[in-house]
């Protein structure tokens, strides 16, 4: 069951600092090592497929019950496809759910994850390049009755031309008395980063920093709406930036990776886990969302303009990966600071950087919020408006024996800006400058790929569609 946010803004660090006779470790750690994860965006080899059937891709969601079996109030059914992994549908009545997504766009899917508490559930999918109804022929069948688990479930199929895709969720077997379903999410060739998150040009946007004395428009009646642009996103140029201890550092993109069910798992012996995001530029956040493991302990969130190893001398643009309370390296050894002009010709270096944190930092900090991890895998925090360029997620771990460490799934950040101050683009359109420069606006025709063309009769408009 989800807690209330007005209860998780009431969970406090403090309750970690209880005492018990049988505890026998300290909650939390003198010094914190980060390890520093200083490759580009565009330069990490792993891919990040885009969730194609995103609202932010122009795509949409209907209702299709079956006859004689539930459906979900119309007012759920954009948590299903929204950028907010924490939002849901109750699925509270025995049967079949079906929905009916339509793409923004034709793409070749090839994976999907379903998230929510869906364990025992089962999974039916079928797609169509053309705008088909349900019920007529057409439609392929990716996979049938897959058992789902919690709090996410991916399946990978083979490469399909996708403009509809019709899901049904059957809550028969379903172990939770109340299942909830909060994203669906069909995975395609495109990458995160072969978008750019750019200032909307057609909107004159105001300056905050001319407003300083008005502050409180900014903060009256601001609720998170379904299709606002997630600022955690790698299209918006956010990345993981530091991590402590984790198995594989390439875990550490899963956290913002745009997908539920990849995971960035930390240390199980570990008793402060740390993850920092870097979201590109200073942002104004007033809600973070997060998908996590179930494991005792207490999670705060912080967000920041400024780290703790941090130099004044910002000019320099390498100060932010200048650290701290261990053997500087030399130029060599950091290649990314002589891709930035700075020193001679970089020699490859396999060794991490280690940056020691003193976990007194934090006390200074003021929390945007917190939560504790054992009682739901989707936990949303509303915090006071913030300006940070900063998210840092801090797992303070009361069980560090124990063989799983703490997972975090997914994060969301959304701010203090309306929906269209910004707009999708792709890279290669380059600096937007008029409308016709903004993607999708309309759910494009379904095109047969070349390699699919078995006759040359165009394909036809889609056509207006009934659940």
């Amino acid at each position: 069951m989800r807690i209330p946010q007005s209860m998780l803004a009431m969970k406090t660090v403090a309750a970690v600092f209880f005492v018990m006779t049988a505890v026998v470790f300290p909650l939390k750690a003198e010094n914190i090592e980060l390890v520093n994860l200083p490759t580009p965006l565009d330069e990490i080899p792993q891919p990040f497929p885009m969730d194609m059937s995103n609202v932010v891709l122009k795509s949409n969601i209907q209702a299709a019950p079956i006859e004689g079996q539930p459906a979900i109030e119309p007012v759920m059914l954009t948590n299903l496809i929204d950028t907010d992994r924490t939002t849901c549908a109750n699925l509270d009545k025995k049967g079949e759910y079906r929905f009916l997504i339509t793409m923004g766009t034709i793409s070749r899917v090839s994976a999907i994850t379903l998230t929510g508490n869906l364990q025992g559930a089962t999974a039916t999918i079928q797609v169509a390049e053309l705008p088909l109804k349900p019920g007529e022929e057409g439609w392929t069948t990716v996979f049938s009755g897959k058992v789902l688990g919690t709090p996410a479930t991916a399946s990978a199929f083979r490469p399909t031309s996708t403009f509809r895709a019709l899901v049904t969720i059957n809550t028969t077997g379903a172990q939770d008395a109340r299942p909830t379903l909060s994203d669906i999410a069909f995975y395609a060739t495109p990458d995160h980063r072969e978008y750019n998150l750019v200032p909307n040009p057609n909107k004159k946007t105001q300056d905050k920093d001319k407003n300083e004395g008005n502050q409180e428009k900014f903060l009256v009646n601001k609720t998170v709406t379904q299709d606002e642009f997630d600022l955690a996103n790698m299209y918006a140029g956010a990345k993981v930036s530091h991590v402590s201890s984790i198995a594989h550092p390439d875990q550490a993109h899963n956290i913002n990776d745009g997908n539920a069910e990849t995971v960035c798992e930390f240390d199980p012996k570990e008793k402060d886990s740390v993850a920092v995001i870097d979201l590109g530029q200073s942002r104004r956040v007033r809600k973070i969302s997060m998908v996590h493991s179930l494991k005792p302990g207490d999670m705060s969130l912080y967000v920041t303009d400024r780290l703790p190893w941090e130099q004044e001398a910002k000019a320099t643009k390498v100060a932010w990966n200048a650290p701290l309370a261990f053997e500087v390296p030399t130029l060599s050894d950091v290649p990314f600071l002589a891709q930035l002009g700075v020193g001679p010709p970089a020699v490859k270096s396999t060794a991490p950087i280690i940056i020691q944190v003193q976990s007194a930092w934090f006390d200074q900090m003021q929390r945007f919020g917190g939560a504790n991890s054992e009682s739901d895998h989707f936990t949303q925090i509303a915090g006071p408006l913030t300006n940070g360029r900063y998210v840092i997620i801090r797992f303070l771990n009361h069980s560090p024996s124990s063989l799983d460490g703490f997972q975090i799934n997914d994060i969301n950040v959304f701010g203090d800006y309306e929906k269209d101050d910004f707009i999708l683009v792709p890279k290669d359109f380059g600096e937007p400058q008029q409308e016709a420069l903004i993607i999708n606006t309309t759910p494009s025709p379904p095109v047969t790929p070349r390699d699919y063309i078995k006759d040359p009769t165009p394909a036809p408009t889609p056509a207006p569609v009934s659940p």
